[in-house]
């Protein structure tokens, strides 16, 4: 079934926007339909902390379509995605994310979860995208997608979140992105910045045992968890060295220059949770844009009110 929670499908948005859609194009071997209706598909997979949705599920795929310039968002009546097993997710026009790509070419997004499995998602195979426009024409896509922190197309039928089951017959699974252990680290707020005590310790266990994931950045909610914007990675993305976000001792320094939002500068005095999130990408050419096609989302870390 489709999902459209507002603040998971607006971080998706601001996201796609900042990385290219953070789908490296979505995946390999595609090939698109005559019509010219569909020119790309970018995907993503995120494991996510199960209070996030609010939700059970914890496997999540975003879908990307990008459309011809000459084919307005009004035009789209509804569209779908098929998944190699046959499962399908149809999605009307009206409830779905819209949008123009940095590179200016105008695309329709959505968030779902797979009804036979909320805790993974079929993976390896031909996936199809197809677009029902106003006026009846059809139109669709093929893809594949490719395994976690690798440009290899899939060979494994589905990807499942570790922390939340145990695959039954694991040869067909591979294990999504592990989550960020929020239990590892605390932050504070400290002058004008919010400062993290045992980050560097936790990223460092994390990393160590995660070794497909690439880069961090955080989410900031304020006290009543509604998102207020997100901060720039861990490490930099034209050399991968630690970014001006990690301080000498590897802990986190958010000032509101390293904060984005679509509205302005962030209060950081009414930052009252982050979320830890990990992106694999270290399969893709050092570009200057935050490249993914997997991450993971942390349940969320308190941050220390400020002291009056």
């Amino acid at each position: 079934m489709g999902r459209f929670l507002c603040n998971v499908m607006l971080l998706f948005v601001v996201l796609c926007a900042l990385a290219g859609c953070g789908g490296g194009g979505g995946g390999a071997s595609s090939s698109s339909s005559s019509s010219g209706v569909i020119t790309g598909v970018a995907w993503s997979f995120e494991n996510e902390s199960p209070d996030l949705s609010g939700n059970v599920a914890t496997c999540y795929l975003n879908v990307q379509v990008k459309c011809s310039p000459s084919i307005a968002a009004s035009d789209i009546a509804n569209w779908a995605v098929t998944a190699p097993t046959g499962w399908g997710w149809r999605i009307s026009g009206a409830n779905s994310a819209k949008g123009i790509t940095s590179n200016g070419t105008p695309y329709i997004a959505a968030g779902m979860w797979y009804g036979a499995d909320i805790n993974a998602f079929p993976l390896a195979g031909n996936w199809k995208v197809t677009i029902v426009l106003a006026n009846g024409e059809v139109s669709s896509y093929d893809f594949v997608m490719q395994e976690p922190g690798s440009t290899a197309n899939a060979t494994h039928d589905f990807l499942y979140t570790p922390e939340d089951s145990t695959p039954f017959f694991p040869a067909q699974y591979i294990a999504a992105l592990k989550r960020f252990p929020a239990e590892g680290c605390t932050f504070n707020f400290t002058g004008n910045s919010v400062v993290s005590s045992g980050f560097a310790s936790a990223a460092a266990s994390y990393l160590a045992a995660e070794p497909r994931a690439y880069n961090l950045y955080l989410w900031l909610y304020d006290g009543n968890f509604s998102y207020v914007g997100y901060s720039q990675p861990v490490y930099s993305l034209t050399d991968h060295s630690a970014s001006a976000l990690m301080t000498p001792d590897g802990e986190i320094s958010l000032t509101p220059a390293s904060v984005t939002t679509s509205t302005g500068a962030v209060d950081l005095s009414q930052v009252r949770y982050v979320r830890v999130i990990a992106v694999d990408g270290g399969q893709f050419p050092l570009s200057g844009a935050l490249l993914f096609h997997y991450r993971s989302i942390s349940a969320p870390v308190p941050v220390a009110a400020p002291l009056t």
